[in-house]
């Protein structure tokens, strides 16, 4: 499970107050996504996502990342890598644009 340690580094910096401007908090989000959905389509238990999302301690990002989890996890597992790279891309576009159209309203 190399990617907990990822998820866990792209979850603190998603969607964080800290962030400069929308752009990059949009991009940490995409990154998290495809953190996210790589975990779901190597059929990693979702307790077990959720599990580390938990650990979080800023609540906002808790928040968003539950979020995404819930997100990557309705979206079926692929058996072959090319549609499993296919999922991990066009999920990290799909919360890349949700944050893109929330931070301009």
């Amino acid at each position: 499970m190399k990617f907990l340690g990822r998820f866990t580094v792209a979850a603190l910096l998603a969607m964080s107050a800290h962030m400069a401007n929308a752009g990059d908090m949009c991009a940490n989000a995409g990154e998290a996504a495809k953190a996210v959905m790589r975990a779901r389509q190597n059929n990693t238990d979702m307790s077990t996502v959720m599990a580390i999302v938990e650990k979080q301690e800023d609540e906002a990002v808790k928040k968003v990342t539950r979020q995404i989890v819930m997100m990557a996890y309705s979206q079926p597992a692929y058996e072959t890598d090319e549609m499993q790279q296919k999922a991990i891309a066009e999920f990290s576009n799909t919360v890349q644009l949700a944050c893109y159209q929330g931070t301009n309203k």
